[in-house]
């Protein structure tokens, strides 16, 4: 079994791969792209589109729209067993599975 554990936090983004239960250490890759990156970004986007926000709360604002539309997963085994990951559909898409414009996972 291969797999990979991507754990973003606030200020830093780790991938880390998996096989047999095993983590490949010399493998281990951290960004420092992270959650606090979303919310500046967010923070950002309100600036640009002219929404009257306080500077003083701007990036509680951002953080709240960030939680607020930003999926997070808390159970992989009950979505990687809905339809959308089943091997059927997995493979009627090729055996790929698009998750953003830039992520693909076989």
């Amino acid at each position: 079994m291969i797999g990979v554990v991507v754990d973003v936090g606030d200020g830093a983004t780790h991938v880390v791969p998996v096989v047999d239960g095993y983590i490949i250490v010399t493998s281990i890759k951290s960004i420092p792209i992270a959650g606090k990156d979303v919310t500046l970004f967010i923070q950002q986007l309100l600036r640009e589109r002219g929404e009257h926000v306080p500077a003083e709360d701007s990036f509680e604002v951002a953080r709240k729209v960030k939680q607020m539309y930003c999926y997070t997963c808390s159970d992989i085994v009950k979505i990687c067993s809905t339809e959308l990951l089943s091997s059927a559909s997995m493979a009627a898409r090729g055996g790929n599975l698009y998750w953003t414009d830039i992520a693909c996972i076989s």
